[in-house]
């Protein structure tokens, strides 16, 4: 069952780091926050949509486009 609620605009920041293969670490420091509350935030992403494992999340993300670097 998949998670209530849309991805957050937290979620999605970190949906566009792991697309770009960003450790949790990295997640957390870009962002300034604790790897704790980077946990917290892949947690309701795996939730609200159904994706349990950190790889089918990354390629969950980049079929989403993100990640993409954005050229004019």
């Amino acid at each position: 069952m998949r998670g209530v609620g849309p991805i957050t605009q937290k979620e999605r920041q970190i949906l566009e780091m792991l697309a770009k293969y960003y450790t949790y670490e990295a997640i957390g420091k870009a962002m300034h926050i604790s790897i704790t509350t980077v946990y917290c935030h892949i947690a309701s992403i795996m939730n609200k949509t159904d994706i349990h494992k950190k790889e089918h999340l990354i390629q969950y993300a980049q079929e989403q486009g993100y990640g993409r670097k954005i050229t004019a």
